[in-house]
């Protein structure tokens, strides 16, 4: 033990990074063995969480697996435990535990002949793991030690590859952590093991999957008091004998909820599997921000995309987006998405998402060339055009044709909308939401929330740094649009007809009639974006009138700054640290339906067959 004297009295972390959460000390001098406790006293030693980092000890190059001697302490014996099936896969042994009791554990070498002993108790009054007598030389054979391999429990590699899962991501599949085992520790497992202990790495690094279910009254409340305004609801169902099992969660933010004023009025819904232990469905409501950025509203986790959980959704965002002519919903054709927007929202406008519509087409009637021609026709402005492409359709394949009159024209081409959906002809700002929640899907339910509210906050507090100075009056993406447009208008010949008002022809003779003061333009394209048209950056050039101030005041920096600076989300430290103090205690529920059941109720809540809210949050 001569070479560690030189640490006497050094407090560090044993493990690299990968092993951070065993907390050791070292106290390796063989006097300071003896006197450790008095001469440091037990209320200065130093017991570091899962998530800290000792840079004093990264800086000496301590972290190291493969150390073992008198005088190390561990936080608990667990961590002894999880220390030594490490420290075994490292130095290719197995081991047997020969006496053990709550208070010690004595470890020998498998070999019945070999004097590889390790002796371990608990110090006085806590619940630290001490190592009190070592000895490292083995004396069996190597046919003794090629088992090795045995010790590489689920348990063990999970903490291995914990760091890797980590922060944001899914961590790596089950193929590169067999590649990683075997690369880095000589270690061959399969393909179901593999998979198995990416379940436990997960557990270690986002939390028990049963155990989130369990902490969501008291997470959700710490939230709601972080995060003012927010609106979360918890519904549960009371089974005799069971307890409150977990039904549906929803959560929207405050700083969407402020936000949603000033922002178009057209809500893109859309539903996606999570792939946890207990599956689920994701559903989510978005909308668009004056830069054609993605402006999350709301989320769910339930139990299926189901004419309930459908509905319960939209009576939970109907808290903050009203039931009128001006709200314009675009979905996929989901049937239960129907149902509960007829039963919300009966006065709401609904779209159906163009790319969905084409992808049926495709499948139904087996022509890309359709799919095509559908498309074109749904986009267009003017119902001449709209009725000229679908005649094309109705001589290609009358079947087709019938069945885009069986969906309804309105409910398809922009053109016999009667409502305003802008430039948002499909859900492809809900489905960019859910990639962007494509790792997380697999989750525990508290992390996946978290990552929610993370992402949010960076996406919030980078756009309220948008600052494009006073010259600049339009979001970027608009101005690019603008821009755009009147790069086209040059080759227009402008006839004034009367007072902002005018007439705008084409190269080819075509002609639209434009009104300034109505901001409209016979083409259609001028109403139906709120953005000049090149007809209208023509007419505006010839009646000196600025084409900026043409434009909508949903795409104003003004109004685009003013989506982002209500509400606010209060960083991690304002919720207590909540998940990570709690969320990844080892806590391995069994795998079954009874691991959903709330069993921590908050007395401050009621819980209920009937739901019953109660501030901002209500548990049924």
């Amino acid at each position: 033990m001569g070479n560690d004297g030189s640490r006497a009295n050094q407090c560090t972390l044993s493990g690299e990074v990968d092993l951070e959460e065993t907390s050791v000390i070292h106290i390796t001098d063989a006097s300071d063995q003896q006197n450790g406790e008095k001469a440091m006293g037990i209320d200065k030693l130093i017991i570091t969480d899962s998530s800290s980092n000792c840079e004093a000890g990264r800086r000496s190059g301590i972290h190291n697996p493969d150390a073992l001697f008198v005088g190390m302490i561990f936080k608990c014996r667990e961590d002894f435990k999880h220390h030594m099936a490490i420290y075994a896969i490292r130095n290719k042994f197995r081991y047997r535990s020969t006496r053990s009791a709550p208070g010690y554990m004595v470890i020998r070498c498998f070999s019945q002949m070999c004097s590889w002993r390790v002796y371990a108790a608990v110090l006085k009054n806590t619940l630290l793991y001490e190592v009190k007598t070592v000895n490292l030389t083995h004396s069996c054979s190597v046919d003794d030690r090629a088992g090795y391999q045995a010790q590489a429990t689920h348990t063990a590699i999970g903490g291995i590859m914990r760091a890797k899962f980590a922060g944001r991501g899914g961590g790596p599949r089950p193929n590169e952590i067999r590649k990683a085992m075997q690369g880095d520790h000589d270690v061959h497992i399969s393909y179901w093991k593999a998979w198995r202990l990416r379940e436990v790495a997960l557990d270690y690094a986002k939390g028990s999957f049963g155990a989130s279910y369990n902490l969501l009254p008291t997470y959700l409340d710490k939230l709601l008091h972080a995060n003012p305004g927010s609106i979360a609801q918890l519904h549960t169902e009371y089974t005799e004998g069971v307890g409150h099992r977990f039904k549906y969660m929803f959560l929207a933010l405050a700083a969407s909820i402020a936000g949603y004023r000033f922002i178009r009025k057209i809500v893109i819904v859309d539903g996606t599997h999570l792939r946890g232990k207990y599956a689920g469905c994701l559903l989510a409501a978005s909308a668009q921000d004056g830069n054609n950025q993605v402006f999350p509203l709301a989320v769910a986790v339930v139990d299926g995309e189901n004419d309930k959980a459908w509905e319960w959704f939209f009576m939970n965002i109907s808290q903050f987006i009203p039931n009128n002519y001006e709200i314009v919903f675009v979905s996929d054709r989901h049937p239960s998405i129907y149902n509960g927007i007829s039963k919300v929202y009966p006065l709401a406008g609904h779209c159906a998402c163009i790319l969905h519509l084409k992808r049926n087409i495709r499948t139904y009637f087996k022509d890309k060339h359709l799919g095509y021609m559908v498309g074109k026709a749904a986009r267009t402005f003017k119902r001449s055009d709209f009725y000229s492409t679908f005649n094309e359709i109705k001589n290609v394949n009358a079947s087709c044709a019938e069945y885009l009159i069986g969906i309804g024209f309105q409910h398809w081409a922009r053109s016999m909308f009667e409502g305003n959906r802008y430039n948002i002809k499909t859900s492809n700002v809900a489905e960019t939401w859910n990639s962007v929640l494509r790792d997380a899907r697999e989750y525990p339910i508290l992390s996946l929330i978290e990552y929610i509210r993370e992402k949010l906050m960076s996406w919030f507090t980078s756009r309220r740094q948008l600052d494009r100075g006073v010259d600049k009056s339009l979001t970027p993406h608009v101005d690019a649009v603008v821009a755009a447009n009147f790069e086209r208008s040059g080759g227009l010949w402008v006839t004034l007809i009367a007072e902002q008002e005018n007439e705008v022809r084409d190269k080819e003779g075509a002609t639209c009639h434009v009104n300034l003061v109505e901001k409209t333009c016979t083409c259609c394209e001028f109403q139906a974006l709120l953005i000049p048209c090149s007809h209208a950056i023509a007419a505006a050039t010839r009646n000196h009138i600025r084409v900026n101030s043409l434009v909508g005041e949903c795409y104003r920096m003004r109004t685009y700054q003013a989506a982002y600076a209500g509400g606010h989300l209060e960083d991690r430290g304002k919720i207590g640290s909540y998940l990570g103090e709690n969320s990844r205690r080892k806590e391995r529920c069994a795998a079954d339906a009874s691991a959903t059941v709330i069993t921590e109720l908050l007395a401050k809540w009621q819980y209920d067959v009937a739901s019953v809210s109660k501030g901002s949050m209500s548990l049924g």
